[in-house]
């Protein structure tokens, strides 16, 4: 049994304990010499000292010279916009519904800018380290160096230390970043290996079979409909073999369809080496061509093959045994660290090579490092939004996921998987298969709560909160001690819960050491896998002793644990995702969303799901596991639906994938309602509606039911093309419907319109002004800085941490909007407020009619004005709107805006109003001066020339951010070229001016700056370009 071969390597590089008691503080070393640090360290990372450091004996320093390597997260420019849009692409109707990425298209999207990457390359080069090439996707940086010179660098001394049979490096003191990083690191992952890998596996146990219901013979030998059939060796091994499990769990149903893996790829993360010819005998077994190809990542693991082949092998021979077709496995292999794992994944996601990954390693969250948990789910989001599926084992010890993995205060703990909670990670937990429904013997399915000898992970996260597409289903609400409080979710809010499947996973025919046989046990004997060589015998593993293989089974063994049933679920996605390819769709992606909408609806979940609604994962089987009072509420209990002992409960792979493809097939019309306006003797006029599907491209066909009502064939995704025409239509209301058909799917559009005379649109003003002065931390005025000021508005609680401030009647003014029509007239309007750049702009947050939040709060309001009558639409400035969303404050200046407000009933008569905010006292407005030597150029044709625009503030204020563009085509800048002038500084702009397409003679041209705040704007400079033979 492989109960999850637990990756730890730096696991505990963030410990959740604290600093232990008398740590050292950076020792001076002559070892060497170490360049100097320039720099002032200037943030501490809290809690980033191992939590296993405060239970180790300190055995001294690490030999100054050992080599580190190590990397540092980025921090992204806006993270809530990716969760945006990873959730818009897995939400049906939204025009991004399955739009995947590449990993470039991500980079450039999400990703770090790449004058930071480049900022950050430099400052470690600075400080003395070597820097490797980033990864495509730009969300960390790696460097290496002597330990001696990382000590220096991240302040503090790294000692090794002795725990148990283990000995281990790691940080004495909370790290501290050097100026030079701080604001573009948000972490460092690598300064110790505090925990390795500890397969804690077991194996079945054939000399009992004949006393269990194990000993039933496997009457399934032979693959049904093209699956594969195993050799007698894999049938003499006691355990499953493919066969079994393809009747069990549906995967004949794909194969019928044809579906085998072929033309598809699949990976694995592995942590040890595994031998190409144990992978030659699986596939010699199974009669497969299938190609297997080892990629290292960071040197691999460091040395042949170990104990952990037998993790490699089991997930290597399940992969391939229920893809007899597959075209090729890519078995990812790094070193056994955090770090190791971080950059596996990277590279998993940069190489885009296959669309499933699976993994059998992981640790609890207890021992989890918070700067390693946030990158490694940057890069999970990353692979979803990339359309890659990635499947973790949830544990094997029930739900004290750390459970005698190390001691006191982890040992016995509460807590789940840490990779497995990942949202955008499908956690698969543990079930025990019986050995009727196995060999398809007639009967009620045979599968229960996996709990002997191990237990199937499962529980509430401490890290993330509960993802919406979870909470219909979620049992939190009866479970104990689940509360918000778990994760630190808002009140009302739960945690995320795992696991979300769960297949066979228990190896020991229902039988502990003294073959005592459990009341709820079915009689699983696990899974048959191959491993010959010695280093992957199971005892050996266990002993440490290079103990043979299993005699007489040619090495065919029985094994078990979520290790298992993780690859086996894993390859029944390679399937879901050839059958939605065969579909012509650009496959599934994350599933995790479409799981739990399927599971959501009785008829679907009873046909795609096997509930398992007895027994519990609570792992009290063995008091030396679970000691008394580990689990004192015996979490976690199996019930009807969704439970933390086996999540959704097992599945039908041909059922549930073909649901998987109906969703992404379904057509989407995002709205599926709208209400649009018209007069009489009118326009045409027409509402956006998206077309959402899961094809990259697909044509859909539509009609309609109603004469005034007009729509068009088109492309999906994409806009419909739809429009309503007033012509013959008296004053009054209509309805009607648009069928869109793609394919066999189709959706339906109730379209309401309104027609009546022409209204007449007045506003109350064409200008609204604005004022903020600049307060200090106690809400009084005070003097603008440069350095993060904060304004007087609505927002200034939400940036200082107070409450109670009433924002000045000068951040506030109100637009009216009337109807001047005559009788029976209706304006129906809509106002979008609008600046350059910062959304200071804003309808009034305090009005509660208005969904509006920091961060993004110009959004358009509506109404509808009988003829006479107005509305009062409120507005406010909201300069600290920056700094509340997690960029620089908005300096003192002058900014611009406008609102636009639209007649709905005829899109051509459009009003504008401007609008100005003044922040500071108006006097220290910054002024953009700009000079250059010259105002004509001679160039000769098909040349170019080059000529320099000084900008600086002229008023030597703050200094202003500002863009630059031209009037032509062949002078660059010609559009989007920015930057900033620093207080009492300047920036240079290089102009480059080509004749390469121009005839001889003047061609005159401009170059403009605009800046957000500071004046004139824009700045307009005139030149002539002078082009002579």
């Amino acid at each position: 049994m492989i109960r999850r071969l637990v990756l730890s390597g730096a696991v505990a590089a963030a410990g959740l304990v604290g600093i232990a008691p008398g740590v050292a503080a950076v020792r001076s070393s002559t070892d060497a010499p170490v360049p100097p640090i320039v720099s002032t360290v200037t943030r501490t990372l809290a809690n980033t000292v191992p939590a296993l450091v405060r239970q180790a004996t300190d055995l001294g320093a690490i030999s100054p010279l050992t080599s580190l390597h190590v990397a540092l997260p980025l921090a992204l420019p806006d993270r809530s916009s990716l969760d945006r849009f990873v959730d818009a692409q897995y939400r049906p109707g939204s025009r991004q519904f399955h739009r995947f990425l590449s990993p470039s298209a991500f980079g450039a999207r999400f990703g770090a800018p790449q004058g930071e990457v480049a900022s950050v390359a430099s400052a470690l080069h600075s400080l003395g380290l070597r820097v490797a090439t980033p990864d495509p996707n730009r969300l960390f940086v790696t460097a290496s160096g002597p330990a001696q010179l990382l000590e220096r660098v991240f302040g503090t001394a790294i000692d090794r230390f002795h725990l148990g049979d283990r000995s281990f490096f790691a940080n004495t003191a909370d790290l501290r970043l050097p100026a030079q990083l701080v604001g573009a690191v948000t972490g460092v992952i690598g300064l110790d290996d505090a925990s390795g890998p500890r397969p804690r596996i077991g194996a079945g146990q054939p000399g009992n079979v004949a006393s269990t219901p194990a000993a039933t013979p496997q009457l399934l030998t032979i693959g049904q409909d093209g699956g594969a059939t195993p050799c007698p060796a894999a049938i003499a091994g006691a355990g499953y073999t493919a066969p079994q499990l393809a009747g069990a769990y549906g995967f004949n149903g794909l194969y019928a369809k044809g579906f085998l893996g072929q033309g598809m790829s699949a990976a694995l993360v592995e942590f040890d080496d595994y031998h190409d010819s144990n992978v030659a005998a699986v596939k010699s077994c199974y009669h497969l061509n299938t190609t297997v190809t080892r990629r290292q990542v960071d040197g691999g693991s460091g040395g042949v093959p170990a104990g952990g082949e037998v993790e490699d092998m089991a997930d290597i021979t399940t992969m391939l045994e229920m893809l007899p077709k597959l075209s090729h496995l890519y078995v990812y292999v790094a070193p056994t660290t955090w770090l190791g794992e971080v950059e596996l994944y990277s590279q998993f996601v940069n190489d885009d090579d296959a669309p499933v990954i699976s993994s059998s390693w992981g640790n609890c969250e207890e021992l989890g490092s918070a700067a390693d948990n946030r990158l490694y789910a940057e890069i999970t989001e990353e692979a979803a939004a990339q359309g890659q599926q990635i499947f973790d084992a949830s544990g094997d010890a029930g739900a004290v996921d750390c459970s005698g993995l190390f001691p006191s205060p982890t040992s016995g703990s509460i807590s789940v998987e840490q990779e497995a909670a990942v949202p955008w990670v499908t956690g698969v937990g543990g079930t025990d298969l019986g050995v009727r429904t196995a060999n398809g013997l007639p009967g009620p399915r045979d599968e229960g709560t996996w709990n002997d000898g191990g237990a199937g992970g499962g529980g509430v996260s401490t890290q993330w909160r509960m993802p919406e597409w979870q909470r219909e289903l979620a049992s939190a609400r009866t479970a104990p001690g689940h509360s918000s409080a778990a994760c630190g979710a808002p009140a009302g809010q739960l945690c995320r819960e795992v696991p979300d499947l769960s297949a066979n996973a228990d190896p020991d025919f229902g039988m502990q050491g003294n073959g005592l046989q459990f009341v709820d046990d079915v009689g699983s004997p696990g899974y048959s896998f191959y491993c010959a060589t010695a280093n992957c015998s199971l005892l050996g593993s266990l002993t440490g002793l290079p103990l043979p293989p299993i005699a007489g089974i040619g090495g065919w063994q029985p094994i078990g644990g979520t290790s298992l049933s993780t690859p086996l679920t894993a390859a029944a996605a390679v399937l879901w995702d050839q059958s939605a390819k065969a579909a012509h769709l650009d496959g599934l992606g994350l599933i995790n969303p479409s799981l739990y909408r399927i599971a959501a609806d009785p008829t679907s979940y009873a046909r795609d799901f096997h509930d398992i609604t007895t027994g519990s994962n609570d792992a009290q089987y063995d008091s030396a596991d679970c000691p008394a009072g580990c689990n004192p509420h015996r979490l976690y209990a199996a019930a009807k639906g969704y439970d933390m002992a086996t999540g959704l409960g097992s599945y039908d792979a041909a059922n549930l994938g073909a649901d998987l493809v109906a969703q992404a097939e379904q057509v989407t019309l995002l709205p599926d309602h709208v209400s649009v306006y018209g007069y009489l003797h009118g326009v045409t006029t027409t509402s956006p509606v998206a077309v959402s599907t899961g094809y990259r491209h697909a044509t859909y066909t539509a009609s309609s039911d109603a004469s005034w009502l007009h729509v068009q064939a088109g492309q999906a995704p994409g806009s419909l093309r739809w429009s309503v025409d007033p012509t013959g239509l008296s004053a009054g209301t209509s309805h009607g419907h648009i069928t869109v058909k793609v394919g066999d799917h189709s959706s339906t559009l109730t379209v309401g319109y309104s027609v009546t005379p022409r209204a007449t649109m007045k506003l109350s003003t064409t200008h609204l002004r604005f004022h903020e002065v600049a307060l200090n931390s106690k809400g009084k005025p005070t003097i603008a800085t440069c350095a993060g000021p904060m304004w007087d508005d609505e927002l200034f609680d939400a940036v200082n941490g107070s409450t109670g401030h009433t924002a000045s009647t000068a951040s506030k003014q109100s637009l009216r909007i009337g109807n001047a029509g005559p009788a029976g007239s209706e304006l129906h309007w809509q106002a979008f407020p609008n600046t350059q750049t910062s959304s200071w702009l804003s309808v009034d947050l305090s009005h509660g009619h208005v969904a509006t939040r920091p961060g993004r709060p110009q959004v358009p309001t509506d109404g509808a004005e009988r003829a006479g009558h107005s509305a009062r639409m409120p507005l406010v400035s909201i300069a600290n709107i920056n700094a509340v969303a997690g960029y620089p404050a908005m300096q003192q200046g002058v900014y611009h805006g406008t609102v636009k407000v639209y007649d709905l009933a005829d899109p051509s008569v459009v009003q504008t109003v401007h609008a100005t905010l003044i922040l500071g006292n108006g006097h220290s407005t910054p002024y953009i001066r700009s000079y250059t030597k010259t105002t004509s150029l001679t160039i000769s044709r098909g040349k170019t020339a080059t000529f320099t625009i000084q900008l600086s503030d002229g008023n030597g204020a703050c200094g202003y951010a500002y863009s630059v563009g031209s009037s032509a085509a062949w002078v660059e800048p010609s559009t989007g070229y920015s930057g900033t002038v620093p207080p009492m500084g300047a920036a240079s702009v290089r102009v480059i001016v080509s004749a390469r397409h121009l005839s001889p003679g003047r061609h005159p041209f401009t170059v403009t700056v605009q800046s957000e705040n500071a004046e004139p704007n824009p700045d307009v400079m005139h030149f002539t370009a002078v082009v002579t033979r």
